[in-house]
Parts: structure tokens; C-alpha cells; sequence
């Protein structure tokens, strides 16, 4: 966690930090809420918790102002199309938030 700690000497803030829903293991229901139970079910899922875990205790002890963003990552599909991800239209944010950088970038 040095690095969450030089952030916070050096006055960065706010943090905001990928996570996943795998912290939740399999849910009681869907869609998940926030204060759904957190029962990983893998060592990807455990370490995201344990990941959150800390910095939320560095941001009692250090005042880092962290912001925890979960993403739902389905994968997976099917030739039919019956399931998986649908890029037309785009809009899963990542690539929707790099389009402008990487038109400017091919000019």
C-alpha cells in the first residue's frame, strides 16, 4: 500500500479504484445491491476484496478519500449471438471514454 500512501501525502485525491463483483461470490440476488454480503468464491474476488478492505482502512487512518467503482464483467459468447457483449452501439464506458483520444491519435 505505499503507493496508496504516497497519494495521499502528496494530496491526491479523489482515488477511485477498480473492482469487481466476484467480492460478492455467488449472490442472494440480482441486481446486487451495495450492502450485499461479500463471500468471494475465488482468489480474483479475494484479493479485490482484500484490496478494498485496506483502503478503506487507510481512509479512516489517512484520510485518502477512496471511491470503490465495482464493474460487472460478463464474458462469454455464443456464434448465434444468443449471449455476450453487444458493441453496436458501443457502450461499455472504457472504450466510449478512450473513441476521442484514439481518433486524435490516428490523425
Amino acid at each position: 500500500m505505499i503507493f496508496a500512501e504516497a497519494l495521499a501525502d502528496a494530496g491526491v485525491a479523489p482515488l477511485v479504484v477498480s473492482s469487481t463483483a466476484s467480492v460478492y461470490g455467488a449472490p442472494q440476488v440480482s441486481p446486487i445491491p451495495e450492502d450485499h454480503p461479500t463471500r468471494p468464491i475465488n482468489p480474483y474476488g479475494s484479493t479485490k476484496l482484500a484490496l478494498e478492505d485496506a483502503l478503506r482502512r487507510m481512509e479512516a487512518a489517512n484520510g485518502l478519500n477512496v471511491t470503490i467503482f465495482c464493474c460487472f464483467n460478463a464474458a462469454g459468447a455464443d456464434p448465434a449471438g444468443q449471449i455476450g457483449e453487444r458493441h453496436e452501439p458501443e457502450t461499455h464506458l472504457v472504450p466510449c471514454c478512450a473513441r476521442p483520444f484514439l481518433a486524435e491519435a490516428a490523425r
